[in-house]
C-alpha cells in the first residue's frame, strides 16, 4: 500500500489524520485484499470532512470496483 498526501488537503494535522484514518482501514482489511495487489491511496482535500465511516465506505467501495477484493 502507497499512501500520498497533498498540501491540498490542508495543514499536517490533518494530512496526518487522514493518514491515520486510512491505514487503520488498511490495516483492519487487508486479509480481504487479492495478494499480490499494489494500492496507492491518493486522497482529495474532502476527505478530511468524513467521518471514519464514511471514509472506509469510499475506499471499501472503490476497492470493490476495481475488483481487488477477494469474495
Amino acid at each position: 500500500m502507497g499512501l500520498v498526501t497533498s498540501r491540498k488537503i490542508g495543514i499536517a494535522v490533518k494530512r496526518n489524520r487522514v493518514k491515520r484514518i486510512i491505514r487503520e482501514i488498511f490495516r483492519l482489511n487487508k486479509h480481504r485484499i487479492q495478494p499480490g495487489t499494489d494500492i496507492i491511496f491518493m486522497p482529495k482535500a474532502d476527505a478530511v470532512n468524513l467521518k471514519y465511516k464514511e471514509l472506509e465506505s469510499v475506499i471499501i467501495s472503490a476497492l470493490e470496483r476495481a475488483k481487488a477484493l477477494t469474495d
